[in-house]
């Protein structure tokens, strides 16, 4: 207060006038949510989306695009902000949460599977010293190994496998505290992508020159699309058939004089026994 009565008379001592009060006379922001016809235009149009559909994003556009030039008459607004869209989905009680199916345990820390990684591990490392390493922000860094004359560099290649269904939905949604979030119990026509990658080319593939100089490569990349419903089940002969006609001699070629370690996840097709 002592410091508003030195300006007050301070003012008054210069311009012979005093201050003018201001306080309370700035403009007056009526909020959104208190509206009900906007309230009614956002809700009745949040039920009527997919539950895929339902975002601030989708929100936030169909408010500046539809609510906004309908209801132009008494609200004098052109955009709003995802944030404020977010903080409205909040406030009329949808939640951005996952909608689960059940619990699933995966052994990681079974005493054999922990024995047994770290011995992976211990292997790795000393895979590691023969190996390119990658810095700076982008990863555009190379470090190349310090091999000694009688030694290899060796290249890690990864394998993975992903199923995509027909039926496959964004795990987390906006939703409801009570709503049922009814899906389709079969998962639907599938495709298998399985692929294999090294950490200098990516998905392991050859330029359109590497393959015309080396015409007895069949595959230029190392990928197999795959649908369990024209082609039956991906078993492990196919992997290995991939591995030794795909992955094997491309990575010759993009690694000449190089020594390769796969690395493959513990699926049990994966682990499947030679034939007799």
């Amino acid at each position: 207060m002592a410091t508003c009565i030195r300006k007050w008379g301070s003012h008054f001592i210069q311009t012979g006038e005093l201050l003018v009060y201001r306080q309370g006379k700035h403009t007056k922001l009526r909020s959104l949510i208190n509206d009900e016809d906007f309230k009614n235009e956002c809700q009745v149009w949040l039920r009527q989306q997919t539950p895929e559909s339902r975002s601030p994003t989708n929100l936030k556009k169909y408010i500046e695009e539809t609510v906004f030039p309908k209801l132009t008459g008494h609200i004098k607004k052109e955009t709003i902000s995802e944030k404020t869209c977010r903080n409205y989905m909040h406030f009329w009680g949808y939640k951005y949460d996952e909608k689960k199916k059940g619990v699933y345990y995966d052994g990681h820390e079974r005493p054999d599977v922990v024995e047994y990684r770290k011995e992976w591990l211990k292997r790795m490392f000393e895979y590691k010293k023969s190996m390119k390493d990658f810095d700076g922000d982008m990863l555009d860094v190379v470090l190349e190994p310090q091999l000694k004359p009688e030694e290899k560099e060796i290249v890690q290649v990864t394998h993975d496998e992903c199923h995509f269904y027909a039926n496959d939905g964004q795990r987390k949604i906006w939703m409801k505290k009570d709503e049922d979030i009814l899906r389709s119990k079969h998962i639907g026509r599938s495709i298998m992508v399985s692929a294999f990658l090294c950490p200098c080319h990516g998905l392991l593939q050859l330029s359109d020159e590497q393959l015309q100089v080396n015409p007895h490569i069949e595959h230029k990349e190392a990928v197999v699309l795959r649908s369990i419903q024209s082609d039956g089940y991906w078993k492990s002969e196919h992997m290995l058939d991939q591995l030794v006609h795909q992955a094997i001699p491309i990575f010759e070629i993009l690694h000449p004089g190089c020594t390769g370690v796969f690395c493959f996840d513990q699926s049990t097709n994966h682990n499947a026994m030679a034939g007799d």
